[in-house]
């Protein structure tokens, strides 16, 4: 695995975890009675969460496409899914009202195409090649390289420094072993300035 990539995947996985501990520290989800996850795909969040001992009521993924059945959720959890990418562009609007009211997301993996598509140039993931992008745009309509070629995490076991002081208290240290068991996963290059987790 390239130092590159090894640096991508890092901070990919780093970022990707750390967008849940927010979550519970915020005024409306400590509250929360009403939590939204979509079905089990190649993770299932719902069950991290029953674990935590909350509930969350799973919707459909089209769910996403109408803020009127997704807006009164405290918390809506992504879990990554083919599925996802067939809703992403319906749902720009509906998510970015959404999270635009108070409302909390949490996107798991390869539901990178609804940051993508909902708020743009917040995360720049790993993207295709210029050439294979526009040779896929026109294959495809409404083709976003960015959503689905930054899936090209490989399978390893890597060594990373939590660098995070809020993070590395909830791990109780500040170096820690991830295991990458499948290929595929979203990879990120960075983040903006503001963004923060």
């Amino acid at each position: 695995m390239s130092t590159k990539l090894v640096r991508y995947a890092i901070f990919s996985l780093i970022a990707f975890a750390f967008l849940l501990i927010p979550v519970f520290s915020t005024p409306k989800v400590e509250a929360a009675s009403n939590l939204a996850v979509t079905p089990e795909g190649y993770d299932d969040i719902g069950a991290v969460l029953e674990r935590l001992g909350y509930l969350a009521t799973e919707i459909p993924v089209a769910d996403l496409t109408d803020y009127n059945k997704i807006k009164d959720y405290d918390a809506i959890y992504i879990n990554c899914s083919d599925e996802i990418d067939d809703v992403a562009i319906d749902a720009k609007e509906p998510i970015k009202q959404y999270v635009d009211e108070g409302g909390v997301l949490y996107l798991s993996d390869f539901a990178n195409s609804v940051m993508v598509q909902s708020f743009p140039n917040q995360v720049n993931f790993h993207t295709a090649s210029n050439e294979l992008a526009a040779e896929m745009s026109d294959v495809y309509e409404d083709y976003d390289p960015t959503a689905s070629f930054s899936r090209v995490g490989q399978v390893g076991t890597q060594t990373a420094t939590v660098v995070d002081p809020g993070l590395a208290s909830i791990l109780g240290k500040t170096e820690v072993s991830i295991n990458f068991d499948a290929p595929s996963w979203v990879v990120m290059d960075s983040v903006i300035r503001e963004l923060k987790f």
